[in-house]
């Protein structure tokens, strides 16, 4: 039995519970999903199966300088050690609250081996959003329970570095996200495109979270700078956030020529996102930083060649000839966009289908869980390096 202990929501909450659904589908485990959200997240709506049980606790806030944090959740402790006395293994998605702080102690406590998935919450960008509480907690547990785990879990090459910059010299699995089913069926439209035409209104479609880290300010940018010479393309911007961030981004389209062709849509879930994607020509996530980034490979999975940065671990994008991987500087941004903009449209439907095939081969869901079992049973079995997966990655 495996236990996913969490305390987040949006991407990583519906990544955890694709995985769980997959391992109680293709694998003999039994799974076990402990949780709480984190306010200001839009929820994600969970269908139950029978196969996974779920326990999902109330988030206790308090009060710090007029403002409501969120804090611990309401009962996590009683709820965590109910479970454990038929528990083989507890997986722990990200850092820096309650769960770890307390959980990783107890297992500790209990010879219960445990693995840790950071979700991006160790890269340098993130580490340096509010430094003070993280090197507090680097020096009370943090660190400990990072170094003391069986096993990290990365999503990417990229992420492994970050690991070992940071002192842990244990094993790393890496084990990407997968891809969702609505994205594989947003494609089947697109082997329909509508004939081709100088006319026909295209788009560019930016997904994420409405926040510095993903760079929307920069993009709005360089979209005021470029639009004029694309008179038939338009930009949607699809996410929620911060919302003087968003705020920003809005008062920075005031009076401009491209007002009416840019989009800002909120954040969208499940066929309304799917619709997003369908109707796109080209995606674009100029982030700072990214451990893995699923939008990435919805878009690819809907059949769009993708722009992104060397922020993220996507630097195959451009040897698999399906988008382009670029610095962080302005003017790369926008040449990128301007060649990208002016392929053809069978171009960009050529580098969609390289995209989605290599999404197909790679990054589905039941070969993902597969490969995290193996991870399971070997560190159960007792972590012999010459017995490892092949996805696990040694100092």
């Amino acid at each position: 039995m495996v236990v996913r202990v969490m305390h987040a929501g949006g991407g990583v909450t519906l990544n955890v519970w694709n995985l769980l659904r997959n391992i109680a589908s293709y694998t003999d485990w039994q799974v076990t999903l402990l949780s709480a959200p984190m306010t200001g997240v839009p929820p994600v709506d969970l269908k139950p199966i029978e196969e996974v049980k779920v326990h999902m606790l109330e988030t206790r806030q308090v009060p710090i300088l007029g403002k409501l944090f969120d804090c611990w959740p309401v009962g996590f402790c009683g709820a965590f050690e109910d479970i454990l006395p038929t528990v083989d293994l507890v997986h722990f998605h990200s850092l820096w609250r309650y769960p770890t702080r307390q959980g990783c102690r107890i297992l500790r406590d209990r010879c219960i081996p445990y693995i840790i998935a950071p979700c991006g919450t160790l890269n340098p960008w993130a580490i340096r959003y509010r430094r003070l509480r993280k090197q507090v907690a680097m020096i009370t547990h943090e660190r400990k329970n990072i170094s003391m785990a069986n096993c990290l879990h990365a999503t990417s090459l990229a992420e492994v570095v970050e690991f070992r910059k940071l002192g842990f010299t244990g094993p790393v699995a890496i084990l990407p996200a997968g891809i969702n089913e609505g994205a594989l069926d947003a494609f089947q439209v697109r082997n329909n495109p509508e004939p081709a035409s100088e006319n026909r209104k295209r788009k560019l479609l930016f997904v994420a979270r409405l926040h510095p880290i993903k760079r929307v300010k920069e993009l709005v940018h360089v979209w005021c700078r470029i639009a004029g010479q694309f008179e038939n393309w338009g930009l949607e911007i699809v996410g929620s956030g911060d919302a003087h961030y968003e705020a920003d981004i809005r008062k920075s389209l005031l009076g401009t020529p491209v007002a009416q062709r840019t989009i800002l849509r909120g954040h969208l879930m499940g066929a309304n996102l799917w619709e997003a994607y369908r109707s796109a020509d080209l995606f674009v996530l100029p982030s700072h930083s990214e451990n893995f980034g699923n939008v990435v490979i919805e878009a690819l999975a809907a059949g769009l060649p993708v722009i992104t940065t060397q922020g993220t671990p996507w630097s195959d994008l451009e040897k698999r000839k399906c988008g382009w991987c670029i610095g962080m500087s302005i003017d790369e941004l926008e040449s990128t966009l301007q060649a990208a903009m002016r392929l053809s449209d069978a171009k960009r439907r050529a580098m969609g289908r390289r995209g989605r095939s290599w999404v197909l081969n790679e990054f589905t869901w039941p070969q993902i869980a597969r490969k995290t079992v193996e991870v399971y049973e070997w560190i159960t079995e007792g972590c012999i390096e010459t017995e490892a997966p092949e996805c696990i990655q040694f100092q």
